[in-house]
């Protein structure tokens, strides 16, 4: 990728005022001042190779312009097979940023489930969009062979990653630039640790007061958690449950309930894509798994837990004399329709007989099924 330096890039002067407006709709799409300024800094970016100075896992933390929220920037290329940098937005973007860290078992449609992020790459010519194509021509970008383009993603729970609005747009530009003051200090700050104690990171603030040669202010800070959120019990259908117990059905077997992410895309040609998210209930001696319920990404996994466990009741024709799921979350999500049905929850280590079921759903849906790499934006 040609390197920019600090004169803005001129823009074709038949190129649009706005970028991805047939992608976005109905959300603010990219200006053209903003896609100038993440052009010139993914140019400056990729010039400086700050994966020669960065691992992955020395984050880089900033607070966001807009919203105050802690920010987590990832620099890959370390290891010579993407190029980019990922910014993990919020605490549980950084939940997500150490559950990869240390290996912890994720697939590919969980982690797009629970990004929150914004990113650039620098990749072949031959893996842009069209609307990536369109960008990059309005800055005269060359798509020879070995010449890199950046492509710009922001990531939300549920849903591939996409094209950036305008707001993910200026907080990737203020990432950009944090990332490129930071490592011109580290340049001549080589002797300085600021990685090595766990959860603490150095947080940069940038001098507001210049335009060039920009300063920072650098602060070791510990990165924000969230504890697991515990939600209340989830609300059903009484009319529904009114009509299971007038059947006075037997009580008999032990129901395993749960819902996952697959890494298939839903969604027409030039929209956001979902993640496909399934709620399942299964026999736990048997294995028969009852009808799946699909959910969307607005659904809540309460609903769909107390979903699922409904309709495999309706179809069985008896009650479960127990349900097990994993998690107390869940457990507490379906507390309200188990006191109801006079029906057990219990939390479980694992839940064989549905994992093996998830496992068999995955691969008739194309969906790899295995653990994502230390570089999750490939």
């Amino acid at each position: 990728m040609p390197k920019s330096g600090r004169t803005p890039s001129p823009i074709d002067p038949v190129s649009p005022d706005l970028f991805f407006e047939k992608e976005l709709a109905g959300e603010s799409p990219l200006t053209s001042a903003t896609a100038t300024k993440l052009y010139d800094l993914g140019a400056d970016f990729y010039a400086l190779r700050p994966w020669d100075m960065l691992s992955d896992q020395d984050l880089i933390m900033l607070e966001a312009p807009d919203t105050g929220e802690m920010c987590y920037c990832s620099v890959m290329g370390a290891l010579g097979q993407v190029f980019s940098l990922h910014v993990y937005i919020g605490p549980e973007g950084y939940q997500l940023f150490k559950r990869i860290a240390v290996g912890q078992p994720i697939t590919a449609g969980e982690f797009f489930a629970s990004q929150r992020s914004v990113s650039v790459e620098f990749v072949a010519s031959g893996e842009l969009t069209p609307p990536d194509r369109r960008l990059l021509r309005a800055f005269s970008h060359p798509f020879r062979k070995g010449v890199v383009c950046p492509m710009f993603r922001a990531g939300r729970p549920g849903y591939h990653p996409w094209h950036i609005t305008e707001d993910e747009g200026r907080l990737l530009a203020s990432s950009l630039e944090t990332v490129l003051v930071f490592c011109n200090h580290l340049l001549s700050h080589r002797a300085v640790a600021y990685w090595g104690k766990e959860d603490i990171y150095p947080l940069v603030s940038l001098d507001t007061g210049r335009k060039h040669n920009r300063k920072c202010k650098i602060t070791l800070t510990p990165a924000q958690w969230t504890p697991l959120s515990i939600f209340g019990p989830s609300d059903y259908d009484k009319d529904r449950v009114a009509r299971i117990l007038k059947k006075t059905l037997p009580a008999s077997g032990i129901l395993e309930a749960d819902h996952f992410y697959g890494s298939a895309m839903i969604g027409l040609k030039h929209e956001r894509k979902a993640c496909v998210r399934v709620a399942i209930a299964t026999d736990a001696r048997s294995g028969f798994a009852y009808p799946p319920v699909l959910g969307e990404p607005s659904d809540t996994k309460g609903d769909l837990l107390v979903s699922v466990v409904l309709g495999a009741i309706e179809s069985a024709r008896f009650l479960p004399q127990e349900i097990r799921v994993k998690g107390a979350d869940s457990a507490m999500a379906l507390s309200s329709l188990a006191n109801a049905l006079d029906i057990s929850v219990q939390v479980a280590d694992s839940l064989p007989a549905l994992e093996q079921f998830k496992q068999g759903f995955l691969r008739m849906m194309g969906d790899p099924g295995t653990n994502l790499n230390r570089e999750p934006g490939s």
